[in-house]
């Protein structure tokens, strides 16, 4: 359980200043962002069926999955995806399962091979979470905003109370600690926003 590392009143503290933010545009949902690659290539049968049936192929990738995903969810740099990025933005995703309870800490590879946590043993959430903080905070800012719209996929129409719960501290967590970049804030502002709004109502 995170709430040792941050406690329902920081979330709430964190629910009242998304509230406070001004409002913002339609064009900032998150399924909007211009580096959000679609889940699948367009004019492929899956694209065409996934239209006829009236989703989105952006909506479909920031669902929540529960297996681990194939590539990342941002569009990476090409030296960037060949230089170990994309395991990176892999393995992240799996640490963020594991954190938000959605895989046991056996799923997480060993040896990590992006390098993203230890190799010990006697492996917890907790160390896992401030591995995760420190790598994150080492490298580059396509990292992070991978990290928040991960988080933001797992807590999309997340069927566990459980999962969204943890989900949402550590949303809340690594928004005080970690910046996403500039471009990214209004779409992860606008998706904390909306859903913020979707609980309350």
């Amino acid at each position: 359980d995170l709430r040792s590392l941050g406690s329902e009143t920081d979330l709430a503290l964190f629910v009242r200043r998304v509230e406070a933010f001004p409002g913002l545009q339609h064009q900032h949902r998150i399924t909007k962002y211009p580096l959000l690659r679609s889940s699948v290539e367009k004019k492929s049968g899956l694209w065409q069926a996934l239209r006829l049936r009236g989703r989105s192929p952006a909506k479909e990738i920031m669902s929540h999955a529960p297996q681990p995903i194939a590539k990342s969810l941002l569009k990476l740099d090409k030296e960037l995806a060949h230089d170990g990025g994309t395991l990176c933005c892999l393995e992240i995703f799996v640490v963020l399962q594991v954190l938000m309870g959605d895989a046991p800490l056996a799923q997480l590879p060993r040896p990590s091979r992006a390098k993203i946590v230890s190799a010990q043993t006697n492996r917890s959430r907790e160390s896992l979470f401030f591995q995760l903080l420190g790598c994150l905070s080492a490298k580059y800012a396509v990292f992070r905003d991978e990290m928040f719209f991960q988080l933001s996929k797992q807590l999309t129409q997340n069927p566990s109370a459980a999962s969204a719960l943890q989900g949402w501290l550590l949303f809340a967590v690594f928004a005080h600690a970690l910046a996403p970049s500039a471009a990214a804030l209004p779409f992860l502002l606008h998706f904390a926003q909306d859903s913020v709004a979707k609980l309350a109502a």
